[in-house]
C-alpha cells in the first residue's frame, strides 16, 4: 500500500483509534519460557542439595522450553567452574564487604541456603552480619546464635518487631567493612559475587553504588528470568527499581545519608538507592549475574501485585526524591506496578520548533503536520518545512499554502537528510528543536510536551518517542549500537501486548541514540553539537547523539510520546561507504558493545533474547 494512497488515507484513523487502544493488559511475555533447568554450582556445607543438582542436564526433563536449556548452558558456561576459595588475589587495600541480611521468620532452608552461599565465597574478605527482627522462634534464634561459631558472622536480636528498615539498620549499626552488601534472608549471591564486585572496585576506587545483573530461583530451586541490566540510566532509575540485586554500597555514604528510612518499607531498597545515587561520586554496573532472588508464594519475585503497599512506599520514595532534587514534577503509575512517569513542569514562555524533510509527498506531509500540530498540550510550534526534492513544480503554491498558517517553507534540491536538518534548524528559534519525519502521524495529543520537559533538562541531549506500525507492532523504541553490524532500533516487531524486556518499551530509559524519525534537542545542546554531520549518511542523528555523549549528555526515550509510522517505511537504508565510516567512527564502542543494551544478549534481535555466545566468543552450543 502506497504512501498516500486513497486506501491508506481513508483507514488513517482507524489505524490511529487501534493504537491508541492496543491492550496494556497481557502479562511481559520476553522470558515467560525460561524456567527451569539451569543448574549453579553449591559447594557441600552440610545443606541438603537441590534435588536437580545431582541430575546431570543430560538426564533433566527434555520437555523444558528451548529458552530455558539455553539459559542452563549460558549459565554453566559463566559460573559453573569458579574455583576454588583463596584463589582470588587479595592485598591489604582490597575492599571488605559487609553483608547486610534482615530477618524475619524465614523458612529454615531458606535461610540455610543464604548463609550457605556467603559461606561459599569465592573471595574471603567479608562478614555476615544478619539481625533478627524479633522472629519469636526458638530454633531460628538457636540457629542464628550457633553460626556466631564463625568469627566472620555477626547476629543481632531485636527484642521489638522493627521492620526491615530497622532491622538492617542494626545490621548496618555493627557492620565494619568498606562496603555493604544487600541481601535478603531467602536469597542467595552467586559464589564469585564479592569477588567480581572487589575487581570492579580495584579498577574503580572512587565507586560509591554498585549494582549487578540477577536471576531467579523457582520453588524447585531452577534458575529462571535472568534480568540483564543496562549500565549507569538515572532516567531508567526514575521509572524503575530496576537496579535491584545485588546492591552494594560503600558503607561511610550509607551511613552518612542516614541509612534506611522505615516510612519507606517494601522499597527500602530503592529509597536509599535513589539517595545514594545523589551523593555517589560514581556509580557501576557490574555485568554479571550475582543474585538468585527467590520466588515464593506471596513474594513480589512472584507476583508483582502480590505487595501492593511496597509499589506505594515506591512511589512516595520517588515524589520524596523530587522534592529533595528540587524538581517541579509528580510521579505517574505505569501499565504494571513498581513502573512509574514522571512528569515536569515548564515555564510558560516555553516555545519549540518542528523541522521537517519533504522528501516525497506533499500529501502525506500535510497529513502529518496536521496531526502534529494537535498538541494541545502545547502552544502552537514554529514549523519549518524543508522541500528536498529534485523536481518540485508545485513548490511556489506549496511554498503560499504553507505560509498562509505560518510555516517556513524552504527549498534544498537534493539535499541530504543532514544538510536539509542543519538548513530547517538554523531558521527555527524555539527552545526546542523537534525532527519528524513526513512519514509520522501523532498518536498521542501531548508527545511534544512530553519530549520536551525531558530535552529542557540539564545534560539531556536527545529524546525520542515509542513509533508503531499500523497493526501496532513497535518499529522503534530508541536505537541500539552495534544491533545488527552497524545500529538498530530498539524492540523492532514487539508485538503490542508485550511490555518488552525487563518491561523496557513501556519505561523511561537511558539508551545511546534516538533515530531520526523522530528526536527532539534542546537549544543549547543543538549548538554545542555542531549539528548533523553529512558524511554520516544514513547514521548522521546517531553520530550526533554519540557525540553529545562524550560530552557527558545522555539520551532517552519515552513511551508517552506515540506516533504511528506509514507501512512502506524501511529503516537504515545505508550504502556500503556510510556504514564503513560509522564503523570506523565509533569502533571502539561497537566493539565494546553499547552501555545500554547487555552484552549478554544478542546482537541481531532487538527483542532481548539471550546471547548464546560464551566469554571467549566462541558458540555455547
Amino acid at each position: 500500500m502506497a504512501l498516500g494512497s486513497p486506501r491508506l488515507e481513508a483507514a488513517w484513523e482507524t489505524i490511529l483509534a487501534s493504537v491508541e487502544a492496543a491492550t496494556r493488559l497481557e502479562e511481559q511475555r520476553a522470558w515467560s519460557s525460561t524456567q527451569g533447568l539451569a543448574v549453579p554450582r553449591t559447594k557441600d556445607l552440610g545443606i541438603t542439595p537441590y534435588p536437580w543438582e545431582t541430575i546431570s542436564a543430560d538426564h533433566q526433563r527434555d520437555d523444558v522450553a528451548a529458552d530455558a536449556v539455553t539459559y542452563q548452558r549460558w549459565y554453566q558456561a559463566h559460573y559453573g567452574n569458579p574455583g576454588p576459595p583463596g584463589s582470588v588475589a587479595v592485598t591489604e587495600d582490597s575492599p571488605t564487604f559487609s553483608i547486610l541480611v534482615p530477618v524475619f521468620r524465614p523458612e529454615r532452608w531458606h535461610i540455610e541456603r543464604c548463609v550457605a552461599s556467603v559461606l561459599a565465597q569465592t573471595y574471603p574478605k567479608w562478614e555476615l552480619c544478619l539481625c533478627d527482627d524479633a522472629s519469636g522462634d526458638a530454633s531460628l534464634s538457636a540457629y542464628l546464635l550457633a553460626l556466631q561459631s564463625d568469627p566472620r558472622i555477626k547476629v543481632v536480636t531485636r527484642t521489638a518487631n522493627g521492620g526491615i528498615s530497622a532491622a538492617t539498620n542494626d545490621a548496618l549499626e555493627v557492620a565494619q567493612g568498606d562496603f555493604v552488601a544487600l541481601l535478603d534472608n531467602d536469597d542467595e549471591l552467586v559464589e564469585v559475587a564479592l569477588e567480581k564486585m572487589a575487581q570492579a572496585i580495584a579498577e574503580n576506587p572512587t565507586v560509591d553504588l554498585l549494582y549487578s545483573d540477577e536471576d531467579k530461583l523457582d520453588a524447585a530451586g531452577r534458575l529462571c528470568y535472568p534480568a540483564m541490566k543496562p549500565a549507569w540510566s538515572p532516567d531508567y532509575l526514575l521509572s524503575s527499581a530496576y537496579t535491584c540485586h545485588l546492591t552494594v554500597l560503600r558503607t561511610s555514604v550509607t551511613k552518612e545519608i542516614g541509612g534506611f528510612r522505615s516510612q519507606f518499607d517494601g522499597s527500602q531498597d530503592y529509597d536509599i538507592t535513589l539517595r545514594v545515587s545523589e551523593v555517589a561520586r560514581q556509580i557501576l554496573h557490574v555485568p554479571e549475574v550475582l543474585y538468585h532472588w527467590r520466588i515464593r508464594q506471596g513474594s513480589a519475585a512472584d507476583d508483582p501485585q502480590a505487595k501492593p503497599w511496597a509499589h506505594l512506599a515506591s512511589e512516595a520514595a520517588l515524589n520524596d526524591a523530587l522534592r529533595r532534587r528540587g524538581e517541579a514534577a509528580h510521579v505517574l503509575r505505569g501499565p504494571q506496578f513498581g513502573v512509574y512517569h514522571i512528569r515536569r513542569s515548564l515555564p510558560p514562555e516555553t516555545t519549540t520548533s518542528i523541522v521537517m524533510m519533504l522528501e516525497e509527498s506533499p500529501r502525506a506531509m500535510g497529513r502529518a503536520l496536521r496531526s502534529l500540530r494537535h498538541s494541545p498540550a502545547m502552544a502552537d510550534p514554529e514549523v519549518v518545512v524543508v522541500d528536498t526534492r529534485l523536481e518540485a513544480p508545485d513548490s511556489r503554491h506549496l511554498g503560499a499554502a504553507l505560509g498562509q498558517d505560518g510555516t517556513i517553507y524552504l527549498r534544498a534540491p537534493g539535499a541530504s537528510w543532514a544538510e536539509a536538518a542543519n538548513l530547517g534548524a538554523s531558521a527555527t528559534e524555539g527552545d526546542c528543536i523537534a525532527f519528524v519525519s513526513e512519514r509520522l502521524m501523532g498518536a498521542s495529543t501531548s508527545w511534544l510536551r512530553v519530549m520536551v520537559e525531558h530535552a529542557l533538562r540539564p545534560g539531556i541531549a536527545a529524546v525520542g518517542p515509542r513509533i508503531a506500525t499500523p497493526d501496532a507492532k513497535v518499529f522503534s523504541a530508541g536505537a541500539v549500537v552495534g544491533l545488527r553490524g552497524a545500529v538498530g532500533p530498539l524492540f523492532q516487531g514487539l508485538d503490542p501486548s508485550s511490555h518488552g524486556y525487563l518491561t523496557a518499551a513501556e519505561l523511561t530509559r537511558n539508551c545511546s541514540a534516538i533515530p531520526r524519525w523522530c528526536l527532539v534537542i534542546g537549544r543549547a545542546g543543538w549548538e554545542s553539537s555542531g549539528g548533523f554531520g553529512a558524511e554520516m549518511g544514513a547514521f548522521t542523528e546517531i553520530d550526533l547523539c554519540l557525540r553529545l555523549g562524550e560530552e557527558g549528555m545522555r539520551c532517552l526515550y519515552t513511551p508517552l510520546a506515540r506516533f504511528v509510522i506509514a507501512p512502506c517505511t524501511t529503516p537504515y537504508e545505508a550504502a556500503g561507504e556510510e556504514v564503513a565510516t560509522f564503523a570506523n567512527r565509533w569502533s571502539v564502542l561497537i566493539a565494546d558493545g553499547d552501555p545500554f543494551w547487555s552484552r549478554h544478549l544478542s546482537r541481531s534481535s532487538s527483542l532481548g533474547a539471550l546471547d548464546s555466545c560464551d566469554r571467549s566468543g566462541e558458540d555455547a552450543t
